[in-house]
């Protein structure tokens, strides 16, 4: 049997996403089909009877490749848990058409039933077993990014660690055109919208002030290494012009995952990310910092997950500058019901591979490739269709015509590049290798190229 693993980002999703297919070749029987998502129906038309891991796409999307009518599809929220997610996202993300073309959802935690919209129309599979990224960070996979913790110590050696966002984008009225139209189709009321787009604003100004006092806590601490790294689709210039010139001691870093950098710092300073997660699993010494405006937000008060909490930038800079003498209470929020796998005992993938063994088929899976069609009338729609995405990428999606857009079209080449470039087979195999190095019985790979960066892989 067959499972289709999508990547949509690159930097987020690879590694952890080769972690659990090694995992299911060692687990099950199942060969695994992973490679970048807007790659995946390059050669294949059509699969049948394999199971779908989606990272939650938009029911349309999902709807329009037809999967959900002979596969079974599992979806596991890449953005964050449920209980992170406001009534906006779960409104649009979790809507009665979505839940129309689904299998099982996966939950990151106990809390997500609290905070999960009723499901109707058709029996769901909720399955509470957290997510892969947090079984790599685990002591005994630190192995996996061996290179790149040792460039950065050895680089940076003791360092706060800040990670980005993505919202130095602009919050304009083309924006919320996108937003409003976007909410129509799921009968979003005008009080969810205006509360989620004044959320938007505020989180906003939230990141952009932190910028700025970034830049003042590393001047007023001048023996204190920092290092920022942005989110993998945040743009580097319009970044580059909100932070201006910075000090010797505040460094920017665009290399290598989240992970290694989590694993490698002493403390972490973060504005309201969903890494925060990852540094409490790795018991790092977070210290959170909002501006006032938006800390008492429900959803801004689940991202304190450790009692240094700061509103007022003067006491964060005084917190600083008492590193140094050792005058530091610490404590860690218990995250036990908020993430499942957030222990040493508890691991994502031993739930998953348990819940697809026991997935059945009537039949085995079938991959339908595209035949190569080189006639004329193909050659003429490749180029119909290639002037076509020139003029949505350089005319419509720069004008207020974008809102009519259908939204698997509303984001352009740039944007899917910055969050997708390729997979390479050396970038699976490396990984692999690692793994199998720490199992007493290894196996053997078999990796086949299907197209651009999309791989089926299987033991042999």
């Amino acid at each position: 049997m067959i499972i289709f693993i999508p990547i949509e980002t690159n930097i987020r999703e690879t590694i952890p996403k080769i972690f659990l297919t090694y995992k299911i070749l060692y687990g099950s029987k199942y060969k695994v089909i992973i490679g970048g998502q807007r790659f995946l129906n390059q050669k294949i038309e059509e699969f049948k009877n394999c199971i779908w891991l989606d990272k939650h796409t938009f029911h349309e999307r999902l709807k329009s490749r037809n999967i959900h009518k002979s596969n079974h599809v599992i979806v596991l929220d890449e953005e964050g848990p449920i209980s992170l997610h406001d009534e906006f996202t779960k409104k649009t993300l979790y809507s009665k058409y979505f839940f129309k073309l689904i299998n099982t959802l996966i939950l990151w935690g106990k809390k997500d039933f609290s905070k999960l919209p009723i499901v109707k129309n058709k029996k769901i599979n909720l399955e509470v077993q957290g997510h892969p990224k947090f079984d790599i960070l685990k002591k005994n996979y630190f192995q996996i990014f061996e290179k790149e913790i040792k460039y950065i110590k050895n680089k940076y050696k003791k360092f706060v660690f800040i990670p980005g966002s993505l919202h130095v984008e602009d919050r304009s009225n083309e924006f919320a055109s996108i937003i409003r139209s976007w909410a129509k189709k799921y009968n979003v009321n005008d009080r969810i919208i205006n509360k989620f787009m004044n959320y938007n604003l505020l989180e906003r100004d939230n990141y952009l002030q932190f910028l700025k006092f970034i830049k003042k806590l590393a001047k007023e601490n001048p023996k204190i290494l920092f290092v920022f790294r942005k989110h993998p689709v945040e743009d580097e210039k319009k970044l580059s012009e909100h932070l201006g010139e910075i000090p010797k001691n505040l460094k920017l870093e665009y290399k290598f995952t989240v992970t290694p950098w989590l694993i490698a710092c002493e403390y972490f300073l973060h504005s309201g990310c969903t890494t925060a997660i990852e540094a409490a699993i790795l018991k790092k010494k977070i210290i959170f910092y909002s501006t006032k405006k938006i800390s008492n937000h429900e959803k801004f008060k689940k991202f304190k997950f450790s009692n240094l909490n700061f509103t007022d930038e003067s006491k964060c800079i005084k917190f600083f500058k008492n590193i140094s003498k050792g005058k530091m209470t610490y404590k860690l929020t218990n995250i036990d019901n908020f993430i499942y796998n957030n222990d040493s005992n508890k691991f994502f993938y031993n739930k998953f591979i348990k819940y697809i063994n026991n997935v059945k088929f009537k039949n085995k899976s079938k991959i339908y490739y595209r035949k190569n069609n080189k006639s004329f009338v193909s050659k003429l729609s490749i180029i119909f269709f290639n002037i076509l995405s020139v003029f949505k990428n350089q005319i419509i999606l720069k004008t207020f015509l974008k809102k009519y857009l259908p939204e698997k079209y509303i984001f352009g080449k740039e944007a899917a590049l910055k969050k997708f470039t390729s997979l390479e087979e050396s970038e699976i195999r490396y990984v692999m290798s690692k793994l199998n190095k720490l199992h007493k019985k290894q196996i053997k790979i078999k990796y086949s190229k299907i197209s651009d960066s999309v791989f089926k892989v299987e033991r042999i």
